[in-house]
């Protein structure tokens, strides 16, 4: 008995979306490809830290210090390509992320099909195949890149009636959400609620409940540890809340002042401010509540402007315009084709998504996980701020509202103009045109990419572009800086950087630490050491100012005066990489090899891929006569980088230290 041409379509139509939407993606990743950023991600930003979280996952470090400041699933997602591939493995990640990005048009049609019928759901899968926003962030290295899948998938999972075994399943499956945007968390509870006045049952809403509890609980332990009190997830989330709520904050991520709005300086600055102004050392739990107690205090101070600050928010959630984060879709679509298809974006998907709740009774009632999930991304966007990746969890529940709703407005305007004039309000209100962000930042952020790729002259030429914009943006003159020292034109660098110190730097520390390694490159040492003083002066408990005198006097022999700077700066920073690696040395320079030993420990604690701990623990361990601990440092070494400088040499002196015979000095 052979299929019916509806049922071998019915079959075939979620692959062919499938195959459509990978398609698409494959072209993406192909514009990707050729760029610096491919596999240089931008400094500082999420890309960076999740991959050099997954690199310490990779080497063996199962739960980095650092991932008590992100989100933790993505970290392991990544580490486990680098663990499978290397730590170069970022076509594989990209392409793994397309599969699953490719998946959720398929997802998404399914999920629309009960809400908006068959041509709302044909009509959802295809918006979910070539929407801009999925295509860009499914090619990014963070968090975002699985919104798009996993959202899809517990549309799917959550709501539909299954087993025992599916309910708990489906549990896991939010809880694998949670873990990759704990902004999430609240659908922990409101989906199982959804349930039960679904008319699901306090079973199966309890076995959902239970599956997402199995899988996040863990982690909530381990971070609760880590952190000295109770954290649900991870620990950033007090000066996130601070940064959209402060008195000076204008609802998209609004920079506080000495504090880098990068994952480095919510972790780092956000510290070392919190114990400056309460006078000690503070658990993580303890810099939490200092930055939510304070952003309350100041929303306090003048409620009327933080109810204002709100409604903005909420504006800003609701319009058309993807207000970038790390990525600038706009800019982007400059580069990648694929991003410039005529695809209705959010000012499009919200009026027709909320038009479908107001006046479709079908919607309201098989739509109702769809606007939890709506609702539990506004509300985060409210609570905290507003950016185009946080507001992407909310993407794949409109799109089922929005075609619903753009396939029921025709039976809706039957009832008179109202729904009518709803809409064109809605539409106007999602699509009042706001100030854009100029491409100053993404063109920078380019240029620090060719930077670290070694291509001096793309990454000049990018910062120059980035300066026309805005001649001012110090970020850009920083790497001009960086690119002129690189190519030999010190007196330019120089130039720059001194201008910047005199004229208010915000980044003072960072351009004190390139022009004080700059002098002391030039064997301007006096000037450098001079540069450190003055900048420990104005700064006398920053790490990095600490470390980069340490670095000017150990470049002209006066370990005995550089040591206690650098004990100063590990006091005040543990994790601080630089400091406590100069320590190490200093330490193994002075005979105190035991000591050393211990500081390069902890660096590889920290950091578990860092090259020159390897490098220089393997030669400690060797001097100590441990030669086997001396083999695993090097080898590891070698099997990320067999090129390493004098790396072969080490081995090869190793084995005849094994085998009792002095090595031939060279």
């Amino acid at each position: 008995m052979g299929f019916s041409v509806d049922n071998r379509l019915r079959i075939a139509a979620p692959w062919l979306l499938f195959l459509f939407a990978l398609g698409v993606r494959f072209l993406h990743i192909g514009a990707l490809r050729p760029l610096p950023l491919f596999e240089n991600p931008y400094e500082g930003l999420d890309a960076d830290l999740y991959v050099a979280l997954a690199r310490g996952i990779a080497g063996g470090e199962l739960y980095p210090p650092e991932l008590l400041h992100a989100a933790p699933l993505y970290a392991y997602w990544l580490g486990f390509f680098f663990f499978l591939f290397g730590d170069g493995a970022f076509l594989a990640v990209r392409l793994a992320q397309a599969l699953l990005g490719a998946a959720a048009a398929p997802l998404i049609a399914r999920a629309a099909r009960p809400i908006a019928g068959l041509k709302g759901s044909v009509a959802a899968g295809i918006a979910a195949a070539v929407l801009p926003p999925f295509i860009l962030y499914e090619g990014t290295l963070q968090s975002a890149a699985l919104v798009p899948f996993l959202v899809s998938a517990v549309l799917v999972a959550s709501g539909a009636r299954r087993s025992s075994r599916g309910t708990v399943g489906a549990g896991l499956l939010l809880g694998v959400l949670a873990l990759d945007r704990p902004d999430t968390l609240p659908l922990v509870l409101l989906i199982p609620i959804g349930m039960i006045i679904a008319g699901f049952g306090k079973r199966r809403a309890l076995l959902h409940l239970v599956g997402t509890v199995a899988l996040v609980l863990p982690f909530t332990i381990a971070s609760s540890v880590r952190s000295g009190g109770p954290v649900p997830i991870s620990g950033h989330g007090g000066i996130h809340f601070y940064i959209g709520n402060h008195a000076g904050a204008g609802g998209y991520l609004s920079p506080v002042k000495g504090i880098e709005p990068n994952p480095a300086g919510f972790a780092r600055d956000a510290r070392l401010r919190a114990e400056t102004d309460v006078g000690r050392s503070l658990t993580p739990f303890e810099i939490n509540r200092y930055w939510s107690g304070k952003a309350w205090s100041e929303v306090g101070d003048d409620f009327p402007r933080a109810l204002k600050r709100l409604g903005i928010k909420f504006f800003l959630f609701s319009n058309d315009y993807e207000a970038p984060n790390n990525e600038d879709l706009y800019y982007w679509k400059g580069i990648s084709p694929v991003l410039n298809l005529p695809i209705p974006l959010f000012g499009i998907l919200f009026p027709f998504g909320l038009f479908g709740l107001l006046f479709l009774p079908r919607v309201r009632k098989e739509g109702g996980l769809c606007g939890v999930i709506l609702l539990t991304a506004a509300a985060s966007a409210i609570i905290f701020f507003v950016t185009a990746r946080y507001r992407l969890i909310a993407v794949p529940a409109l799109i089922p509202l929005a075609a619903a709703g753009a396939i029921g407005f025709p039976s809706v305007m039957r009832r008179g103009p109202f729904p009518g004039l709803a809409l064109a309000g809605l539409l106007l209100f999602s699509n009042w045109p706001l100030p854009r962000f100029d491409f100053a930042a993404p063109e920078s952020r380019m240029g620090f990419s060719y930077l670290h790729a070694g291509k001096f002259e793309e990454a000049g030429d990018t910062f120059r572009r980035a300066l026309t914009i805005r001649p001012d943006f110090e970020e850009a003159r920083i790497g001009l800086a960086r690119v002129l020292a690189g190519s030999g034109d010190q007196a330019g660098a120089e130039e720059i950087y001194r201008d910047l110190l005199a004229n208010g730097s915000g980044r003072r520390d960072e351009v004190g630490a390139q022009l004080s390694r700059l002098l002391a490159r030039s064997n301007r040492l006096d000037e450098a050491i001079t540069l450190g003083v003055d900048m420990v002066r104005e700064s006398p408990d920053d790490p990095m100012a600490l470390n980069n005198l340490a670095a000017s006097l150990i470049r002209s022999g006066e370990d005995d005066r550089a040591r206690p700077l650098l004990e100063r700066a590990v006091t005040l920073e543990p994790d601080q990489e630089e400091a406590r690696f100069n320590l190490a040395l200093i330490l193994a320079r002075q005979g105190r090899l035991e000591e050393a030993a211990s500081h390069i420990g902890q660096i590889l604690r920290d950091h578990p891929g860092s090259k020159r701990a390897l490098f220089n623990g393997g030669s400690i361990a060797a001097r100590l006569a441990d030669y086997d601990q001396a083999r695993i440092f090097w080898e590891r070494l070698f099997s990320t980088d067999p090129d390493y400088p004098r790396l072969g040499e080490q081995l090869e002196r190793l084995k005849l230290m094994e085998s009792g015979s002095p090595p031939r000095e060279k």
